[in-house]
């Protein structure tokens, strides 16, 4: 008898990954509601997918925008048609979790959109912000259990009185800088405190290109419309020449910078973020940069306080100032350059993962990669940030985003860029 009963548990999780799977792979070509365990949800995508030989791992989605999205069934709480729940991560994790996993599921949470048609609008509403905060408080929870595992601090969460306390900080900064510069001018958006002296005509643009550079951030990261990154805002102080960028370096922030800087991102331990810049003879060039640097500034910002290694943080930077500034040509020209020395000598340096800075050289290198992974996989690649965010090394979060170690990526990449034999060393 006790061997039956062996059996039939463990045969249980079998039918169990069985139903699952046959009801995702039914719905193949349906329109779906799909809820991640962070809270976010998308609702009428096109279920494209199931990937998986007998067990499902991940589903390929088509968002109601158009854009086409993979997603493995570990970070979805739950997919659902106009008449069914398809797949339930809380239901399908119970088994093997623990009882605070069980004792936070709520009933709401498992309506299909039949059952909540059924309900007041009250009641909706209820059942549905009931459904949310409780995914939101399991993906909150767990996150900041993977961070106290890593021993990574996670940026405090802000309220309306510290973002007033910090733009007011800022502006007395800006004042003190227009006192001593009279010709700056204060461009305030909804998020970024542009001090500059460059002609009014060619602000607009800028400021246009670093809005778009926050957005895609957003898209790209998975985080709601109206999330605030910065704190406060971001100050950025764009001067016209070297002269006015050294000077206020040399008086806010005691610093000398080396020739051939262009711009900075200063960031703080307190989550203040300021970027100094100035424009050069190249428009194009310069908005590409500004771009550049403020993406550090969003990254710094972004959930925790750790930091990237630099072959990561540099080659996204530059990828993202040619992907906002496509005239801009200084970031294609060094991708090209790399090819070409690819087909003389195809190498990579082990020292080019290391966690010391890249030297300029390598930067064509670096935004070539970010290229690779984020064409090819732009879900992974958001994964692949956020595990290095959570404290993994850059090759664990690599086998956690991509299912890939470190050589299939530097063969992956070979074979897009069309070189052979390309190795590290």
């Amino acid at each position: 008898m006790r061997l039956i009963l062996l059996a039939i548990l463990l045969a249980l999780p079998c039918a169990a990954v069985a139903a699952t799977s046959d009801a995702l792979r039914g719905a193949v070509d349906s329109t779906v509601d799909v809820t991640l365990t962070s809270g976010v949800c998308y609702e009428d995508a096109t279920l494209l997918r199931v990937v998986g030989n007998d067990a499902p791992e991940k589903v390929r989605l088509r968002l109601s925008a158009g854009r086409l999205r993979t997603i493995d069934l570990a970070d979805i709480d739950k997919i659902s048609t106009a008449d069914a729940t398809l797949f339930s991560g809380a239901g399908d994790r119970e088994s093997g979790g623990s009882e605070a996993d069980t004792e936070t599921m709520e009933p709401a949470a498992e309506l299909t959109r039949a059952e909540l048609r059924k309900l007041t609008r009250e009641e909706r509403r209820a059942a549905l912000e009931a459904a949310a905060k409780r995914r939101a408080d399991i993906a909150k929870r767990n996150w900041l259990a993977r961070l106290a595992a890593n021993s990574v601090k996670a940026w405090p969460e802000v309220g309306e009185r510290e973002h007033q306390a910090a733009l007011r900080a800022y502006k007395e900064k800006g004042a003190e800088a227009q006192r001593l510069m009279p010709e700056l001018r204060l461009y305030e958006t909804g998020r970024f405190l542009f001090y500059s002296n460059i002609p009014a005509d060619d602000v607009g643009p800028i400021i246009e290109r670093l809005d778009q550079m926050y957005d895609w951030m957003l898209t790209t990261y998975n985080l709601p419309r109206d999330a605030q990154v910065w704190l406060g805002k971001a100050p950025v102080y764009a001067f016209l020449t070297k002269e006015q960028f050294v000077a206020y370096e040399r008086q806010f922030f005691q610093n000398n910078p080396q020739d051939g800087t262009y711009g900075l991102c200063h960031q703080t331990s307190g989550g203040e973020v300021v970027i100094t810049c100035y424009r050069g003879q190249q428009l194009d060039e310069f908005a590409a940069m500004l771009v550049h640097e403020t993406s550090h500034g969003f990254i710094h910002r972004y959930k925790t306080m750790q930091g990237l290694p630099s072959w990561v943080n540099e080659g996204m930077a530059d990828y993202i100032g040619s992907l906002m500034v496509p005239k801009s040509r200084a970031v294609p020209l060094r991708e090209s350059k790399l090819v070409e020395r690819f087909k003389q000598n195809p190498t990579i340096a082990r020292t080019f993962f290391d966690d010391s800075h890249i030297g300029f050289g390598d930067y064509g290198l670096a935004s070539s990669l970010a290229r690779f992974m984020i064409q090819t996989n732009g879900d992974a690649y958001a994964a692949f940030v956020e595990g290095m965010k959570a404290g993994l090394k850059w090759d664990e979060a690599l086998r956690e985003a991509y299912h890939s170690e470190p050589v299939d990526l530097i063969n992956a990449y070979a074979r897009w860029l069309g070189v052979e034999g390309l190795e590290v060393r």
